[in-house]
């Protein structure tokens, strides 16, 4: 892309690539769509949009082998990310603090929790309410995300097709829906399924949580003060 510095969409999908770096598109400097679907990517480095922070917008790696994204940590003007049929097995950090982006898209993943621990929980601390995440088809977990059908089954609920998430263990929630279920009246009793309110019970534990996955946000927002809010409010939920 040398010689295409004023190219503001590119579409590199139905291809064998499996990695892309800083090299790729250092000269794309008006980039503001990037498409790659059905492709293999397997691997994004850190660095490889540093130079279009400010111009991207959109992003499309849908039907990837996708585990990650840490080039997300400075994206803060993208309006739409779409990570679709990929293999996430879990809601990446670097979501956290979505900046401008509007439109998350996590269906066809393997995620299998979504609990107190995830950025999801984090915007509900700060009263996001413009954003719209997909997660549909998905193998939640349902004891492991009671937390997360409380949220759904909430009024602020962000997740828009939240009608038609449905878990996938334990057995005796198979094919339920989401939002049929009372998290307060489930029974878990046949696993090491934490209560929803396991936080606020064992407050020494959940500390001991928060520090252990410190270590992979911090790096993120080291210093800002609703980072340590967001920490505070995990290890002392009531």
């Amino acid at each position: 892309f040398e010689n295409c510095t004023n190219l503001q969409t590119v579409v590199l999908s139905n291809n064998n690539l499996t990695k892309i770096t800083y090299e790729d598109f250092k000269y794309l400097h008006s980039l503001t769509k990037l498409i790659i679907n059905k492709a293999e990517l397997n691997s994004i480095e850190p660095n490889t949009f540093v130079n279009l922070t400010k111009t991207l917008q959109t992003i499309s790696f849908e039907s990837n082998e996708l585990k990650s994204a840490e080039f997300l940590s400075n994206m803060t003007n993208l309006l739409s990310i779409n990570f679709d049929k990929n293999k996430f097995q879990q809601l990446p950090n670097e979501i956290l603090k979505p900046g401008q982006t509007k439109y998350f898209f996590f269906r066809d993943n393997q995620i299998e929790t979504i609990d107190e621990l995830s950025p999801l929980f984090y915007w509900t601390k700060t009263n996001l309410t413009d954003i719209n995440i997909y997660l549909n088809n998905n193998p939640f977990d349902c004891c492991q995300s009671r937390w997360f059908i409380q949220y759904v089954n909430g009024v602020n609920n962000l997740v828009n097709d939240s009608t038609n998430l449905t878990c996938a263990s334990p057995k005796a929630y198979t094919g339920k829906r989401l939002i049929d279920l009372h998290a307060d009246l489930m029974d878990c009793s046949n696993g090491p399924h934490p209560s929803p309110n396991h936080h606020s019970n064992k407050s020494v534990n959940s500390v001991t949580i928060v520090h252990h996955h410190l270590a992979h946000i911090e790096h993120l927002y080291a210093g800002q003060n609703d980072l340590h809010a967001y920490i505070y409010s995990i290890a002392l939920l009531d």
